[in-house]
């Protein structure tokens, strides 16, 4: 399964929280039945560059919520890591199952504004 196309805007600089929640059709498309994915004993990750298969230029902080069984994530963006974001590019977020395997549930295109104040 591809993963889900998530475009975010950045203000350099500026932390930026926001929640994902992981889901699966256990249904159809025309009638979904949506699951949470459960995430215990995973691990989250999430990266900014400025393309694909480029230098890591910021990285995320992720939490699994608990309960884990309800897949929902915590995404952070620091100052710190913000203040890198000075021109556009791309990001994903990967979950690690205990197994070791890896899925990229969601990528997409960062539009970066640049900050006026330091």
């Amino acid at each position: 399964m591809l993963p889900v196309d998530h475009p975010l805007t950045i203000y350099q600089g500026d932390t930026r929280t926001f929640g994902i929640a992981l889901e699966r059709n256990e249904g159809t498309p025309e009638d979904p039945q949506l699951e949470p994915i459960d995430l215990t004993d995973c691990q989250a990750r999430a990266q900014f560059r400025y393309r694909e298969r480029g230098d890591l230029i910021a990285s995320f902080d992720c939490e699994i919520l608990d309960p884990p069984t309800q897949g929902q994530i915590t995404v952070t963006l620091s100052h710190p890591e913000a203040t890198k974001v000075d021109r556009d590019g791309v990001w994903d977020l990967e979950v690690i199952s205990p197994d070791e395997t890896v899925r990229t549930w969601i990528r997409g295109s960062v539009t970066a504004i640049l900050e006026v104040t330091r």
